[in-house]
């Protein structure tokens, strides 16, 4: 037999000793047992899920899953960002190195002069250049005085990158000293 678990009409009384007590004998009280306490099902954990628990579970899982894809959408931008920069800063190193190979009497010839920016495999066209760029290229070495002496000049070259790309504003600058070697 169920053991009751409430009643439907519950009244206190006092007892044999005058302490206060559930009353289950209440003329037109009916015990309710456990079996009746949910007319619709049982009302064990296997029952299932309610339509809220099952609300806030999808709520939550929207917004993990929400949360991932925005997390690998701005790393694979930054990616993309640092290999741009990446792919300049390589242009702008090797021009210098092909410079300081160069007769230092040559150098001031090359200011305003182009230079390509490799891609990744040495493919040519690595960055692409910003809008209205006389020569197509997207690097740019500029020639300047620095100073002048008896044993020779010694020029700033500056090697800038500008492009258009993942980089807002894509723009890398190189600066170097070269002068002759004694």
């Amino acid at each position: 037999m169920a053991r009751p678990v409430g009643v439907h009409s519950a009244a206190r009384t006092r007892g044999q000793e005058g302490e206060l007590s559930n009353s289950w004998a209440m003329p037109g009280a009916t015990p309710v047992r456990e079996d009746d306490a949910v007319p619709w099902g049982p009302t064990t954990s296997a029952a299932g899920f309610m339509i809220v628990e099952l609300m806030v579970f999808l709520g939550a899982a929207v917004l993990l899953l929400s949360g991932a894809l925005l997390s690998a959408h701005a790393h694979s931008q930054q990616r993309r960002v640092h290999s741009e920069r990446t792919l300049a800063l390589t242009a702008c190193r090797n021009t210098f190195e092909r410079l300081r190979s160069l007769d230092v009497a040559t150098i001031a010839a090359l200011a305003g002069t182009g230079f390509d920016v490799p891609g990744m495999d040495g493919q040519p066209n690595g960055l692409t250049p910003t809008e209205g760029d006389a020569d197509g290229l997207p690097g740019t070495i500029r020639v300047e005085t620095y100073r002048t002496a008896a044993s020779g000049t010694v020029y700033l070259v500056t090697t800038a990158v500008r492009w258009v790309g993942a980089t807002r504003g894509g723009r890398f600058d190189m600066q170097c000293l070269i002068g002759s070697r004694r």
